[in-house]
């Protein structure tokens, strides 16, 4: 079987694949993984700029998704996707609809590894980290025929 390695990263807000693991992202692209974001928001609740303020929430997560879209570049992540949840209000997202989406993602990519920052548990809720685990435990054994 010539089946290539994918690894999917499903983290919360624009900047945390480089405030994380952007390393780590970068040394398996440099390697040949096909590497694969997903982001809960767009982070429009975020601060940018050289004095760091907040703006108008459509205008910063402009920049914050521009600012992904080039980091992701660097990194070599392949692809960027995000679920466009309100930043800051995750958790008020029904829980099945997030493992729905972010489950959706894993069956297209059909990653090999999947990766989270623990702080996702915070932001989405410990309910919804549980339910992607396990979903994503799952997944994985399936696609690798255990199941």
């Amino acid at each position: 079987m010539n089946r290539r390695f994918k690894l999917l990263a499903v983290l919360a807000h624009p900047d945390d694949e480089s405030l994380g693991f952007g390393g780590t992202l970068a040394k398996y692209a440099a390697e040949g993984v096909e590497t694969y974001l997903v982001t809960a928001t767009r982070g429009e609740r975020g601060r940018f700029g050289s004095l760091g303020k907040g703006g108008d929430p459509v205008e910063v997560g402009r920049v914050r998704g521009a600012e992904l879209r080039a980091a992701a570049a660097v990194l070599g992540i392949r692809e960027v996707f995000s679920l466009n949840y309100p930043d800051g209000a995750v958790d008020q997202v029904e829980v099945t609809t997030t493992v729905g989406a972010v489950v959706s993602q894993m069956r297209r990519i059909q990653p090999v590894d999947i990766e989270a920052m623990p702080e996702l548990g915070a932001h989405l809720g410990r309910r919804l980290h549980n339910e992607l685990r396990n979903s994503a435990a799952g997944m994985s054994e399936s696609l690798l025929g255990r199941a």
